[in-house]
């Protein structure tokens, strides 16, 4: 699939460091880009070299590895305070959680499920090493990660550990051990981390506009900076749940059935106060966006896989009602698959009777196993995988040839072959903006940032990828260059247009010119005869 979402502006930060070898300053288009640290960057670029190989699947290796190895981590550890069954499926849940199965796991070119693996390690090396009593381990190692999390997402990741070290210590009513010398030396640590790279990065660029962008970045996504605070709160419960789906239905029904009994647990009650202390930030925004819950699914899925064992020693009345629903999905899959035969789908598929035929039998031997399986919830877990099998063969596909959203990758390649494979460069005005460091009314500071333009970056993406040059910005055009521009910025300019598309990001026409020497005297013969 072509890159979508937030995955071409990581790839064509990456595909740049790549490109030039530059790997201290993220940039676009040759131009400074602001908004987010570089380490995650750094893991795509490593594929790129690694696998020798500039493909959309390189750009996603990075997060798919990081789902892998969080649900693995996830049944790892929890297999030391829950039975080994619940702990498995402590791990299949975080990866069939709704939102990560049909969406993350997609769009993973983007950063969050790298974060929220770097995130959940963490702060689990708070509860790990206060449990044993290493405070050097404890200070060192989670300040070391949330260095190495600030470096791939900015300010979250100092919120994440101070929040959750406070209130656990307080909690644990252990407020002392903030003044250990152990914490002392874990603030050292990530100092030393990231005050090296600032220093390198001011050695180049504006050191100053960049901090300032990383707090500006992170207040928006809180309730300090964005508007529509109170519908972001009351929405914010049902938008979660919805994320969750189908597990927050085991959450909600045996939620309250087995409140006692898991706060019982050390284990599950950390987690349940690294949700508490944490996700108000992003409650109180106005701005939902699922990517950025991310980091709390861990924990939900640990959460739910402990009230699945409580409820099944139990054996609440619940769980027969749940797996009911859950059938009744399970056998309208394969009747829905049926109908499909006869009707003509809306959408183009090539072998669509094939697809439609293997994906009855699957869904006929998922509902097969749920009817029979006296593990039924497992089942589910197979049911869903199923499912995810379904959507890689009818929605991806049909999105895919849909020529109003994914055609950028056959434009660049028609672009370049008019340009006979020659560097094909960006022209217009550019971006220029103020960011500031503010807590309300009061302004910390302010800062005057200049950019390339912004463009759907599936441009320059698959632009660099063909070429493995950069699609440089150039404000004030070059003889002998072809580029690419907006349309309303070129109408004063003599020039043939060789090629015309739509950015349906930025909603605006570009067009591909060859600015000459002719061309360029014929302009500067008009310009001077006007004035």
């Amino acid at each position: 699939m072509e890159l979508r979402a937030e995955e071409p502006r990581r790839a064509i930060v990456s595909l740049e460091m790549f490109i030039t070898g530059d790997w201290g300053i993220p940039k676009i288009n040759g131009w400074s880009y602001y908004n987010k640290p570089p380490f995650f960057n750094w893991l795509i670029a490593i594929c790129f070299a690694l696998f020798n190989s500039l493909e959309e699947w390189v750009v996603r290796f990075p997060s798919l590895i990081s789902a892998c190895i969080h649900a693995f981590i996830i049944y790892k550890v929890s297999s030391y305070y829950f039975k080994r069954e619940t702990a498995i499926l402590a791990g299949f849940i975080y990866i069939t959680f709704g939102e990560i199965l049909f969406f993350g796991s997609i769009t993973s070119g983007e950063i969050d499920l790298f974060f929220s693996l770097i995130t959940f390690l963490q702060v689990l090396a708070i509860f790990h090493y206060d449990k044993v009593n290493r405070p050097w381990l404890l200070f060192t190692i989670s300040y070391l990660l949330a260095a190495v999390g600030f470096l791939t997402k900015g300010l979250p990741s100092v919120a994440f550990q101070g929040l959750t070290l406070f209130a656990w210590l307080a909690y644990n009513k252990r407020i002392k051990t903030l003044f250990h010398p152990a914490h002392f030396a874990g603030i050292s640590v990530f100092l030393l981390v990231t005050v090296a790279y600032f220093y390198n990065y001011s050695l180049y660029d504006d050191i100053q506009g960049f901090l300032v962008r990383q707090y500006k970045e992170a207040a928006m996504r809180t309730g300090l900076e964005t508007e529509n605070t109170l519908e972001g709160a009351l929405l914010f419960i049902p938008r979660l749940l919805k994320l969750m789906l189908p597990w927050s239905l085991f959450l909600i029904v045996f939620g309250l059935l087995g409140r006692k009994e898991i706060l019982k647990q050390k284990f599950i009650k950390f987690w349940i106060l690294f949700i508490l202390v944490n996700i108000p930030i992003y409650m109180l925004s106005g701005d939902f966006k699922a990517r950025y819950y991310y980091v709390f699914l861990a924990a939900f899925a640990l959460i739910t896989a402990r009230l699945v064992e409580i409820a099944e020693q139990k054996e609440a009345r619940s769980l027969p009602i749940l797996r009911y629903v859950f059938l009744f999905v399970a056998w309208a899959l394969p009747l829905a698959c049926i109908v499909a035969l006869f009707v003509k789908l809306p959408i183009h598929l090539d072998y669509k009777i094939l697809r439609i035929s293997v994906f009855l039998v699957l869904t006929i031997i998922a509902a097969r196993i749920f009817t029979k399986s006296p593990q039924w919830i497992f089942a589910l877990v197979v049911l869903l995988a199923i499912a995810r099998f379904g959507f890689n063969i009818f929605y991806l596909p049909s999105w895919q040839n849909d020529p109003s959203v994914a055609y950028y990758r056959s434009s660049v390649k028609q672009m370049l072959q008019i340009s006979g494979g020659k560097q094909i460069c960006f022209h217009g005005k550019p971006h220029y903006f103020e960011s500031d460091a503010s807590i309300g009314p009061i302004e910390l500071s302010k800062v005057s940032l200049t950019t390339a333009p912004l463009m759907n970056y599936r441009i320059p993406y698959y632009m660099s990828r063909s070429t493995s040059k950069i699609m440089e910005f150039h404000p004030v055009l070059k003889r002998g260059t072809y580029y690419l521009s907006d349309k309303r910025l070129t109408d004063t300019l003599d020039v043939k247009v060789l090629y015309e598309m739509h950015d349906n990001w930025q909603k605006q026409n570009y067009i591909l010119f060859y600015y000459s020497p002719l061309t360029s005297l014929l302009s500067e013969s008009g310009k001077s005869t006007n004035q």
